[in-house]
């Protein structure tokens, strides 16, 4: 080895794989293998020719098999080691790999493989929900995680492939009543944001007029989801007292369309990719939509203005101003465009 450093870190990383020689290597025990069971290795690399190679390694038939499969591959990567703890750390990533590969024989899961990206190192799988709905399921075998496109998280490997698929079946079905409301919203009203929206974006701001738009909130334990208008105060105002009853109101084989039109008494936009050029929706200090996905919902309330703001926007612009006052964690000021006065709060 390279010095006593890397002996040691040898052991850490592999206290059941004993080292018999260092030059050339030569060690026998096991190795673990991430959601797997232990295998045991013998490496002799001198039998292999000095080289780090499938050849030097010995294990049990089903793994030899594998490595032999895959020796063309494997030496690729196996040649570019430069010390036993390189050679053995990409020998038990192989491993690894090859559990998951072995847990999609056992799931049938091969058919749903779209993809596997050599370079990332990202196999891609194909799920559906209960509504029949497409979803990808990514094992990232660099980083050693599974995520996927219904979740914003990331789950170590460890947990294995057949309990992580569980636990997104169960994600679908706590989530199935919120992705159907989201998909009328998306169907029946003008969505504004997300532009892009993914599954696990569990809301949408939609039109209203041409001063007011109306943010839409689901969650798996409600069943109605929570609306918040923004605008004038005029408009907005009315319109959020009018929301309070939608708790009482809400008739769930409704659409959200009709429900808000009825329970609201306005006439709601249709779907269109016109109005947010049109409106008064984007941030009129950074003259965006979005803010590293937050959206501009601070409004003058003036009739005559009703600009949007993104919140730190706007704070930024306040503290530039000596005429601006703080409270605490709350700020008041004139709106940049009419000057009428604003408050706003830092969270």
């Amino acid at each position: 080895m390279a010095g006593d450093a890397e002996l040691v870190e040898f052991f850490k990383c592999f206290p059941l794989l004993l080292p018999i020689t260092l030059a050339p290597f030569r060690a026998d025990g096991c190795i673990e293998v991430p959601e797997g069971p232990r295998a045991p290795i013998t490496i002799d690399v001198e039998s292999a020719g000095g080289r780090y190679s499938v050849a030097a390694i010995k294990s049990t038939p089903e793994i030899e098999q594998y490595l032999g499969d895959k020796s063309h591959e494997l030496d690729t990567r196996f040649n570019q080691c430069t010390s036993p703890l390189s050679f053995v750390r990409e020998l038990q990533y192989s491993l690894f790999y090859a559990q998951i590969i072995r847990e999609c024989d056992e799931l049938e899961e091969w058919s749903c493989v779209e993809s596997f990206d050599e370079k990332s190192q990202v196999m891609t799988l194909e799920q559906k929900d209960g509504s029949g709905k497409s979803y990808r399921v990514y094992a990232d075998f660099d980083r050693e995680v599974f995520s996927t496109d219904i979740d914003g998280h990331t789950t170590a490997m460890d947990i294995g492939l057949p309990s992580y698929l569980e636990k997104l079946k169960e994600i679908c079905l706590r989530m199935s009543g919120s992705w159907r409301v989201l998909d009328d919203v998306d169907g029946s009203l003008q969505v504004l944001q997300p532009q892009h929206p993914r599954r696990y974006d569990l809301w949408r701001r939609v039109a209203v007029g041409d001063l007011v738009s109306a943010l839409i909130e689901v969650s798996s334990d409600c069943y109605h989801p929570k609306v918040v208008f923004y605008g004038p105060a005029s408009i907005a105002g009315p319109l959020n007292s009018r929301a309070k009853d939608l708790r009482v109101e809400w008739d769930g084989p409704r659409g959200v369309k009709d429900n808000l039109e009825k329970i609201l008494d306005i006439e709601l936009p249709g779907p269109s990719t016109v109005y947010q050029e049109d409106s008064k929706i984007k941030c009129g200090i950074c003259l965006s939509f979005e803010d590293d996905g937050n959206i501009a919902d601070q409004v003058c309330t003036s009739d005559l203005c009703a600009q949007s703001f993104h919140r730190q926007c706007l704070i930024q612009w306040l503290t530039t101003k000596e005429d601006t006052r703080r409270s605490y964690s709350t700020y008041f000021g004139k709106c940049p465009y009419c000057k009428g006065n604003m408050v706003v709060a830092s969270s």
